[in-house]
């Protein structure tokens, strides 16, 4: 009897042990088409994978995947926990026809072993129904107060992406502004855009306008409602003539779908909101660059826009063999950033070096705005009456379609004696380049013997005394605070709650200018970085299951949580459903009530 205990047993630890060492499909056998779409998924009894390797689904239109999932369970039983995890590659996919089709195999890397999962065979059947017709033909008409159900198409009419110049005829070197706008119909989820590769502006010189966040707002285009936003702006400076090109842009975008038969709290907790990935393409477009007019003049630096020339003698007294620094200062709005400094000729008898440019610059919609500083150091080594020539600079300016000269003064100077010679100037020169220093000459004075200071005496052995314990004092103290600051978490824990609490009022008093969907979107970063730091759950792992599990095991009690949770959960889904948003201050006060309540009882 015992032997088939003990078999049954072993058995039983041998299929789990073979379980989770294996990739397993879960599919259907049968779908009908009526139902739209359907879930494939890949199951690893782990979550330390790498490498996953889908099938090739090309008999299906893959509308989402593979969207990947980890979960992680902790039992205590009887003083004793267990642990388990799991992870699960999701598609979702929709059948294109009729007949018999055959999943291929699907691979992951586990501890170094490849795994494979077997082969499915599935039947399609029926017909697509009207409804499910009209949502992929007409996705934008299943409501404004929703958002999108899992299956239904995306097409171009319901999200695209635009470039406008605010120049289409410009002269060389002109600045350029592109503007990148986005348009969704309203109830398509955008989550996330972003560039599949940088641009590659041939022929221009570019510099980008950094966006901080997507500002939404509600448009007409073609008599239909949209909200559109400012994705990525580029100024950029022709440096060719004729017709120069734009060339085209791909951007990847992730609308977010929910699954029609979830539950409210469950979609945006269980996996309800599916991020589905659609590409959309900018077309090139053309702008005409017309030459500088000629006869271009011989002393012009390649500047267009608008300048002022300026210039200072940044050493008061300049001294035989003593460093002095004379500068130019160009100020204005143009391609500021290509202008070479200017060629200055000093007297014979002066050492002078190649200038330094420094610039002090921001990328405007005009162009590049500020001031450039050109820094020219030469040392005189004769006392007596200089003068440093007039500059004069050629720019082009295309508001007038005029050469302007930026003219500045001779500067005459009066060199006055330093304390110096040439040849210890330039002996100090030679030793500044080696690692010799110079010698102190002088007379050296022993120390007295009769000092209280000296070696022996009383006052020194005291004085020493009083430094090691200093020493051991001070070890003591910087010990314990260097723990301190090395417990970076311990502190991010302390602070979790005041610094959420500042976020929130910080977003309270912006309540009236913030667009609902960045109100909703830094809601909820605030809610989940509080949710990590206090109680260390990640924002990958920030749904409904894992916060109850943290918060229950941190002693918070059950009704404080279900709030908790269920704030969450009405931030979500105003953040994907703008148009049924609830009230904002009301979402605020309760979040600050909750936040309270939990912080009192950390404490």
């Amino acid at each position: 009897m015992m032997r088939y205990i003990f078999f049954a047993v072993f058995s039983l630890l041998l299929s789990t042990l073979m379980s989770a060492q294996s990739l397993v499909i879960k599919a259907p056998s049968v779908v009908d088409r009526s139902e739209n779409y359907f879930r494939v998924q890949f199951v690893v009894g782990s979550s330390d994978v790498k490498d996953f390797r889908g099938p090739s689904f090309s008999d299906f239109e893959v509308l989402s995947g593979p969207n990947v999932s980890t979960s992680n369970s902790i039992q205590m039983i009887n003083g004793r926990t267990t642990s388990s995890s799991s992870t699960t590659y999701t598609y979702i996919l929709s059948p294109r026809k009729n007949g018999v089709f055959k999943i291929g195999t699907a691979s992951v890397t586990l501890n170094g072993r490849v795994l494979h999962s077997p082969p499915s065979v599935l039947r399609v059947k029926g017909t697509a129904s009207a409804a499910n017709m009209s949502s992929k033909s007409q996705p934008s008409s299943a409501g404004q107060n929703a958002v999108q159900n899992v299956g239904s198409a995306v097409t171009t009419k319901d999200l695209f992406i635009t470039v406008t110049p605010n120049r289409k005829r410009v002269f060389e070197q002109e600045a350029i502004l592109l503007t990148y706008k986005i348009y969704c119909r309203l109830g398509v989820g955008l989550s996330n855009i972003m560039l599949t590769r940088k641009p590659d502006f041939k022929g221009l010189v570019s510099q980008e306008i950094p966006v901080e966040s997507i500002q939404m707002s509600n448009e007409l285009v073609g008599g239909k409602s949209y909200r559109a936003g400012v994705i990525y702006q580029y100024v950029i400076f022709p440096q060719k003539t004729g017709k120069v090109s734009i060339p085209s842009l791909s951007f990847d975008c992730v609308v977010a779908q929910q699954e029609q038969y979830s539950e409210l709290l469950d979609a945006f907790f269980d996996s309800g909101m599916v991020g589905v990935k659609v590409r959309r393409q900018v077309p090139e477009t053309n702008i005409e660059v017309l030459p500088l007019p000629k006869p271009k003049p011989a002393n012009f630096c390649g500047g267009v826009g608008q300048f002022k020339l300026t210039s200072s003698l940044q050493t008061k007294v300049p001294r035989s063999n003593d460093v002095a620094t004379y500068r130019l200062t160009l100020r204005g709005t143009g391609n500021l950033k290509l202008i070479p400094a200017p060629v200055l000729t000093f007297p014979t008898d002066f050492d002078s070096y190649d200038p330094k440019t420094t610039y002090h610059t921001t990328v405007t919609f005009s162009g590049t705005t500020g001031e450039v500083y050109y820094d020219y150091t030469f040392v005189p080594h004769n006392v007596g009456k200089y003068e440093i020539p007039a500059v004069d600079m050629q720019v082009f300016n295309p508001a007038t379609q005029r050469y302007e000269t930026l003219h500045i003064d001779a500067l005459k100077l009066n060199v006055e004696k330093g304390v110096r010679s040439k040849e210890e100037a330039q002996e100090e020169l030679a030793l500044r380049k080696s690692d010799i220093s110079p010698i102190i000459v002088g007379p050296v004075s022993a120390c007295d013997l009769d000092s209280p200071f000296w070696v022996g005496s009383w006052f020194f052995y005291i004085s020493s005394l009083l430094v090691l314990l200093l020493g051991f004092a001070g070890n003591k103290f910087a010990g314990r605070y260097i723990s301190q600051v090395r417990d970076i978490s311990g502190r991010k824990r302390d602070k979790a709650g005041r610094v959420a609490e500042q976020r929130l009022k910080a977003l309270a008093t912006k309540l009236q200018v913030t667009d609902s969907s960045v109100f909703y979107e830094e809601f909820s970063h605030i809610l989940q970085e509080y949710a990590d730091s206090k109680f260390h759950i990640a924002i990958s792992d920030f749904n409904k299951k894992s916060i109850q599990l943290y918060l229950h095991k941190a002693g918070i009690d059950e009704a404080v949580v279900e709030r908790f949770v269920g704030i969450v959960s009405e931030c979500e889904y105003a953040r994907f459903a703008p148009s049924g948003e609830l009230s904002r201050q009301e979402l605020l006060s309760k979040a600050f009530d909750v936040l309270n309540k939990m912080e009192i009882k950390k404490r």
